[in-house]
């Protein structure tokens, strides 16, 4: 069966096909056969009942008509009847020679043939008598001829009568036979050829099944797998890619075709390994855009943790200038009031200044009057 299962196409129909031609072939060698037969009894029946029946009624009316010519010869008065009496014997006696001569070369069985010898032979008993009623005819000795017709020869014809009675029952008995064996062999071969189309029906129903099954069924698997490519994976992928475009990394992207096992070498198996080449392309480009999409999650969930910690860095620096800008606001107050302070100590030193610079001016006129 995987033999046959991994032909091609072309190879299965042909065998299928040629099934179909044997079937169809032996139904016609049957009916050939059963014609013949039919035809051989048929042929029995002309050649052996039929024949035979004729030719034993030939012997049947020749063997009378030939009875009654010896009784017309025996009471026949002028010469020319008589002649013309035995002429008429001579043909019948050459008539009866011929038939049981044609009926014995065209019988054939047995029994038959052993009652052909016995009328044969009871013809011949019969024949014996022929010269003395020519004679008897011919001397007008009608008493001694007609105590010969009514004696001994009475006798060997009476024999021959039922010999040939027999053989013409037989043969009637067996033209019923070859009538029963013509309509059996037309039930026999009616039978058979019924017989022999209700088993090529069914097995080329089975074997067109069997080959419809083998060509179906995988191209429903993979015209279904095609869909379930289309409609599932391929809109799966196309939704997450779409998402991904908007920022949405959430959407998943699912591969739920799955191979189809490959069961033949054929061309539907050929196209089946086709078809789970494309599945591992599809799924592997499925499992490279959720890797991707797993290392863009991953890079966002960094940057989002980056800008994290620089917010936090800015709170901090933020916090720090402000701080600074009060330290300064502190500082220019200081450096105002000691500003003041040296302005008020410059204004101090200078009227000491000017007091000492009095008091030496004072020194020294009180220097000048001492002096003086």
């Amino acid at each position: 069966m995987s033999l046959f299962t991994n032909l091609k196409i072309a190879y299965k129909l042909a065998i299928g096909f040629g099934f179909c031609l044997f079937l169809s072939a032996a139904l016609t060698l049957v009916g050939m056969r059963q014609m013949a037969n039919q035809q051989r009894v048929a042929a029995l029946i002309s050649s052996d009942s039929v024949a035979g029946l004729q030719q034993l009624t030939v012997l049947v009316g020749q063997s009378r008509q030939l009875r009654i010519l010896q009784y017309r010869h025996m009471v026949t008065k002028d010469a020319a009847g008589r002649s013309k009496a035995e002429a008429d014997m001579a043909a019948c006696i050459d008539t009866m020679n011929a038939t049981i001569k044609e009926y014995r070369v065209g019988t054939t069985d047995p029994e038959d043939i052993k009652n052909v010898e016995d009328l044969k032979t009871k013809w011949e008993a019969f024949l014996q008598y022929q010269d003395q009623i020519i004679a008897f005819g011919r001397a007008n000795n009608l008493t001694d001829g007609t105590k010969l017709m009514a004696g001994e020869m009475k006798s060997h014809f009476n024999a021959m009568t039922d010999v040939l009675n027999a053989m013409t029952a037989w043969n009637k008995v067996q033209s019923d036979q070859y009538a029963r064996a013509s309509a059996d062999a037309y039930h026999t071969g009616i039978a058979q050829l019924s017989a022999i189309f209700v088993v090529a029906l069914t097995l080329g129903f089975i074997f067109s099944v069997v080959i419809t099954r083998q060509i179906t069924r995988p191209l429903q698997a993979v015209t279904e797998g095609y869909a379930s490519i289309q409609n599932n994976c391929i809109t799966s992928l196309t939704t997450a890619i779409e998402a991904l475009e908007h920022g949405d990394l959430t959407v998943r992207a699912e591969a739920t075709t799955k191979p189809i096992e490959v069961k033949s070498r054929d061309e539907i198996g050929q196209v089946t390994e086709t078809f789970n080449t494309m599945v591992a392309k599809v799924r592997s480009s499925i499992s490279s855009f959720e890797r991707s999409q797993a290392s863009l999650t991953g890079i966002v969930g960094e940057l989002q943790m980056a800008a994290g910690r620089v917010t936090q860095t800015s709170n901090s620096v933020s916090s720090v200038a402000q701080q600074v800008g009060s330290g300064s606001e502190e500082i220019s107050a200081t450096m105002g009031e000691v500003s003041s302070a040296s302005e008020q100590s410059a204004r101090g030193a200078s009227e000491v200044a000017q007091g000492a610079a009095s008091q030496a001016v004072s020194l020294a006129s009180s220097r000048e009057r001492i002096k003086n």
